[in-house]
Formats: C-alpha cells, sequence, structure tokens
C-alpha cells in the first residue's frame, strides 16, 4: 500500500493526473488506488514512516552495493 502511495504523492506528474498514472503503473483498478489514497489520508503519519525506511533501506543497499563495486575495481 505504501508503494502506491509513494508513487501517487510527489513527483513531477500533474496532480489532476497522479490517480490514473499509478493505476497505469500499478495495474490496479482505479477504485483500490482511491482507497489508497483514503486510507493514507487517515493514516498519514504511518504511511509517511514505512515510505521513509523504505528510502532508508534502499539508500543504505546501494550505498553497500556500490563500496563492494568499488573494492572489486580497486
Amino acid at each position: 500500500m505504501w508503494e502506491v502511495i509513494d508513487g501517487i504523492v510527489g513527483g513531477d506528474v500533474p496532480s489532476a493526473e497522479r490517480v490514473t498514472r499509478a493505476v497505469d503503473v500499478f495495474g490496479l483498478p482505479h477504485q483500490v488506488v482511491v482507497a489508497a489514497l483514503g486510507y493514507y489520508a487517515e493514516f498519514t503519519d504511518e504511511i509517511d514512516s514505512l515510505i521513509d525506511a523504505n528510502h532508508r533501506a534502499a539508500a543504505e543497499a546501494e550505498a553497500q552495493w556500490r563500496r563492494q563495486q568499488n573494492l572489486l575495481a580497486g
């Protein structure tokens, strides 16, 4: 669910097109994307925490991969 919200909120897609874009990108029915947005409206802090945690984990994984690549190159 947080993945859908992360794809809807922010970014460079005009706000009027975000739900339609999420439907296309995630392959979900329109009503599911709208329901996710409604859930986010009720539990914004919790969902934002999940999104932040995922971004941190991704950054840490990328940093580790880059360190490994540097070791292999050097």
